[in-house]
């Protein structure tokens, strides 16, 4: 969506203040008493830290109309100069990079902290029936 500013200047700033209020909310959250209700809003609390950082990357992207500006070649007599042909690759290339980077991110996000954490929710659900049987 943004596609003439580096993905860093964005995302760096902003996984910055998307971790210091996640540890401001966890160190509420951790105090609490009840297992269940812990377990409970750290998952709550992950699932919006993980949508703001998911936002962010969702930014990073380039829109298709960006691609499409360009316009398409109907052929190769339509690109006069080897300048003019170097210039639509790069742009492309430059599209793909950021889309690939993107995938990346979220990849590793949904994988390691949302599995992660779902897995830690479940088990803490599990503990916390097994004690009342």
């Amino acid at each position: 969506m943004l596609p003439e500013i580096n993905g860093l200047y964005i995302s760096g700033p902003a996984i910055l203040i998307i971790g210091i209020v996640f540890f401001v909310f966890r160190i509420r959250i951790v105090r609490e008493k009840n297992p269940l209700t812990r377990a409970f809003r750290l998952y709550a609390l992950h699932l919006a830290a993980m949508s703001a950082f998911l936002l962010v990357v969702w930014l990073t992207i380039p829109i298709t109309p960006v691609l499409g500006a360009l316009g398409y070649a109907k052929s190769a007599e339509s690109i006069r100069s080897p300048e003019a042909l170097a210039s639509v690759l790069q742009t492309y290339n430059s599209a793909l990079v950021r889309t690939a980077a993107a995938l990346h991110w979220f990849i590793l996000v949904f994988v390691a902290w949302f599995l992660l954490n779902t897995y830690r929710f479940c088990q803490t659900l599990v503990s916390v029936l097994s004690d009342k049987v």
